[in-house]
């Protein structure tokens, strides 16, 4: 037998405020840019070797260095694992236990010896990868009544892969998987407020690019997304059209348009608003260890999360994610609302670093389309940590379409960040959505 590996140390403590989602690899604090990793195709069986390194290849390409296989999905296979250790992205995998969200699974003596059995042979066919960073028991389940699933998987790790971290499932010990957003029809505004010290699931669905659709209907795509074939492909047309808005009915041109739009947008908050509490710098109080957004890729052409398609097209929101996840990053908050002229525009600026070391000094400018608003010079750029830089306060001659942020060194742009000013903003929360997740809370916290 033969096998490549590699020599990395990697273990996971606590963050400020005792939440254990610092990852620290070969003794260097790590923030996870992430991703959800679904099957590559319905039938895995069928995937190849050039299928990952595609794949995996626009992962790495969009910033993207870790990746959660998802505990519905399946145990990835071999030309997976040897990409990721060849591109250097982290991943976790997660034991087939999953979605038992009222229920728990059997704890029969059958059940169990069949559950260490399977867990025993994933951990030796994974084991010697370096790019596995940590083992997860499973989605979207309860840890204290999967206690004796749980605990047959951690007994098998002990025996089998002791020392790489443990987590006991996604989401647990401060975790959060933000679904109030577009399940719960909650603004997608609101993920730019999220504060958790990780948080591996969040997102909005949005169609594939054009030219897949074109492929998912070679008759012609039906003109509603309520026709039955659309159904049939996971379209849900009403959280679609509380997201993109009614605009998006015109046309499937329009659809496609304005629901790639607002996911870009949604993902962009979310992914940021985890990066600008990375730890060190400025951050102080609720830091966070690193994000993940649901999800990467899709196994069946679909209406979906996904920011590429089965088609292995990318999505608006894929350029987004990019943006998002530069080493170097510049980043803005602001209100995100309907703006008028007259109004004050008002934002405040981070600066973001993932790099170990300190970086030569730069300058960073501020846009408001072909405008220039703000700059600063001579910005020293310290090691790995989220720094503030400062505040935006301009008034609207005009209604602006893009707010624009760059860092350059030398005249060079050398990271630049876009934030969309008229992309469609959602009403409020449904009061039956909102009495629905208050009672989700308490029955899944039984």
């Amino acid at each position: 037998a033969s096998v490549t590996t590699g020599v990395r140390t990697v273990r996971r403590e606590r963050l400020v405020g005792g939440a254990p989602w610092r990852f620290v690899v070969n003794d260097r604090p790590v923030f996870l840019r992430g991703a959800n990793w679904t099957p590559a195709d319905v039938l895995p069986g069928t995937v190849t070797p050039a299928d990952y390194a595609r794949l995996l290849g626009m992962a790495r390409d969009a910033g993207i260095n870790f990746l959660r296989v998802w505990g519905g999905g399946v145990r990835e296979r071999a030309p997976f694992w040897e990409t990721c250790d060849r591109l250097g992205i982290m991943a976790w995998q997660e034991f087939p236990l999953a979605c038992a969200f009222l229920d728990h699974h059997p704890r029969t003596p059958a059940y169990l010896a069949a559950l260490s059995g399977e867990a025993r042979s994933t951990v030796r066919a994974l084991r010697n990868h370096p790019s596995l960073i940590a083992w997860c028991g499973g989605n979207e389940i309860n840890p204290q009544r999967e206690r004796q699933p749980l605990n047959a998987i951690s007994n098998v790790l002990v025996q089998e892969s002791a020392g790489r971290p443990w987590i006991p499932a996604s989401p647990s010990e401060g975790d959060v998987h933000q679904w109030d957003v577009w399940h719960g029809f909650a603004p997608w505004t609101a993920l730019q407020d999220q504060a958790p010290p990780f948080m591996s699931e969040f997102g909005l669905q949005a169609l594939p690019d054009a030219a897949t659709v074109a492929e998912m209907f070679p008759a012609g795509a039906p003109p509603s997304l309520d026709a039955p074939p659309w159904l049939a492909r996971k379209a849900q047309p009403a959280k679609l059209r509380h997201y993109a808005g009614a605009d998006m009915d015109a046309s499937i041109g329009d659809a496609i348009r304005l629901t790639q739009r607002v996911q870009a947008a949604a993902l962009q908050a979310g992914i940021e608003a985890c990066r600008i509490r990375r730890e060190g710098g400025d951050t102080a109080q609720r830091p966070c260890g690193g994000v993940a957004f649901w999800q990467f890729n899709e196994p069946w052409r679909a209406v979906s999360w996904s920011v590429v398609d089965r088609a292995g097209r990318p999505k608006a929101a894929y350029e987004a994610i990019r943006r998002s996840y530069q080493p170097l990053l510049v980043a803005a908050q602001f209100p995100r609302r309907p703006y008028t002229e007259g109004d004050l525009f008002e934002a405040a600026l981070w600066l973001v670093s993932d790099l170990p070391a300190a970086q030569p000094p730069c300058t960073v400018e501020a846009w408001l389309d072909d405008r220039a608003i703000w700059t600063r010079a001579a910005v020293d750029i310290p090691a790995a940590g989220a720094y503030r830089l400062g505040s935006v306060r301009v008034p609207l001659a005009a209604l602006p379409e893009t707010f624009i942020l760059r860092l350059l060194r030398a005249g060079a742009v050398i990271a630049e960040n876009r934030y969309d000013l008229q992309v469609p903003l959602p009403g409020p929360q449904p009061r039956a959505s909102r009495l629905l997740r208050w009672l989700a809370d308490r029955l899944l916290a039984a």
